[in-house]
């Protein structure tokens, strides 16, 4: 999961050489470095020559093109976010360092040294699906070794060694422990998950109604699963009753409305008729395969959610639907703006105690919510004991407030 702005992707691009004007700053030039208790320590200072390698790396990772007429006019904009990026992976570095995850167990170094492997192992792959798009016709050690070639372009364009790749691998390693040491102190449970998706059904009733992920772990009482066989208008005749409502014409949409059910009706009857004399209510499937014109009766085999307060369905559908009092209840035709309904209550809708044993709260909503607010939170405490300041007009980069920023 990539969780923190960092500097560590590599992708393939071509070589771009940056020039700055002849008054830059020297290369020992400080253009950010941390305030108050961290003010001393020299490692964090960033010099004018780690930003121009942090830019020219920038500019191959983002494909961007310097021939580009558009260029010029973005290039602040293009330093400015190298210089933060660069400010952020300072930062980050150090935080792993006093978290302690420079020096790991035996395992960990282990599985790092995968990681790294099969990262490099897939990057690698890349070149060589570069080369044979190039040409198609290589294959074997000729393709091994344009692939080969291409990589080590790659990294001759970056200024880098194959040591400074696994480099970052690690890093980007490192920060997932980071990460997973944040979350690992917050000890989610499948209860807290269900605790949250009964507050947002109470108090962000238009997010919950929306959210299968949210609705995973907890269903209101009475929700239920409905079905129905629609014996729909044509797409011209939904047309010209929804441009009369748009127009706030909803009489004459009525009356239209009415006109075009009066000439569905006797197929809408045949199809009430057959499912009054279903024997089971099982049959009902059958009856939306010979009847139906809804379009979503394949993508919906077990039917449609609703429950109580639901906003998202048209009035009729839902209210015919939430009227069903047993399951295999079914309503006589109902007509809305899209034709004739015969709506079935199919099953009940629940979250069982047997449910909720099978379910990772790693898999829920809640979980991927508050992972999200504990790194924002770790992040923003970072940024603010570290208080860097950064001096854009130093480093020759034209912001709206150049004197520094943090």
């Amino acid at each position: 999961m990539k969780i923190f702005k960092i500097a560590t992707t590599i992708v393939t691009a071509f070589a771009i050489t940056m020039s700055f004007s002849a008054c830059a700053p020297s290369n020992s030039t400080v253009v950010a470095k941390p305030t108050g208790d961290r003010a001393e320590d020299k490692s964090l200072q960033i010099t004018f020559k780690q930003f121009k390698q942090a830019y020219d790396k920038y500019l191959i990772d983002n494909e961007i093109d310097v021939t580009d007429s558009s260029f010029e006019s973005s290039e602040d904009t293009y330093k400015k976010a190298a210089l933060d990026q660069l400010v952020d992976d300072t930062m980050l570095k150090k935080v792993v360092s006093e978290e302690g995850l420079d020096e790991l167990t035996e395992e960990q170094n282990k599985e790092m040294a995968e990681y790294v492997q099969s990262q490099l192992d897939s990057y690698k792959e890349s070149f060589k699906t570069e080369a044979q798009e190039n040409d198609s016709l290589l294959e074997g050690e000729e393709l091994e070794a344009k692939g080969e070639e291409l990589y080590q372009k790659k990294l001759k364009a970056l200024n880098y060694t194959e040591e400074d790749l696994m480099e970052d691998i690690k890093y980007n390693y490192k920060l997932t422990l980071l990460s997973n040491k944040i979350i690992d102190a917050l000890n989610l449970t499948i209860e807290d998950a269900v605790e949250y998706s009964k507050t947002m059904y109470e108090e962000q009733f238009e997010i919950f109604q929306d959210s299968t992920y949210v609705q995973q772990v907890y269903l209101p009482e009475n929700s239920r699963m409905i079905k129905h066989i629609l014996i729909g208008f044509s797409d011209e005749v939904k047309e010209k009753i929804q441009t009369y409502r748009s127009n706030g014409d909803d009489e004459g949409a009525d009356k239209y409305r009415d006109e075009q059910l009066a000439a569905i009706k006797e197929k809408a009857d045949e199809a009430l008729t057959k499912v009054k004399a279903m024997e089971n209510s099982d049959e009902f499937n059958e009856l939306m395969t010979e009847y139906s014109d809804d379009p979503g009766k394949e993508s919906n085999p077990d039917g449609y959610l609703i429950f109580e307060g639901m906003t998202n369905f048209i009035t009729e559908f839902y209210d015919a639907g939430m009227s069903l009092k047993n399951i295999g209840d079914y309503t006589d035709l109902v007509g809305s703006d899209y034709g004739y309904h015969i709506i079935q209550y199919a099953s009940k809708a629940e979250v069982s105690e047997e449910d909720l044993k099978e379910l990772n709260v790693e898999d829920t909503y809640f979980y991927y919510i508050k992972v999200q607010e504990a790194i924002n939170e770790a992040y923003t405490k970072w940024v603010s004991d570290f208080n860097f300041e950064i001096y854009y007009d130093v480093a020759g980069i034209n912001v709206d407030d150049s004197s520094s920023s943090t």
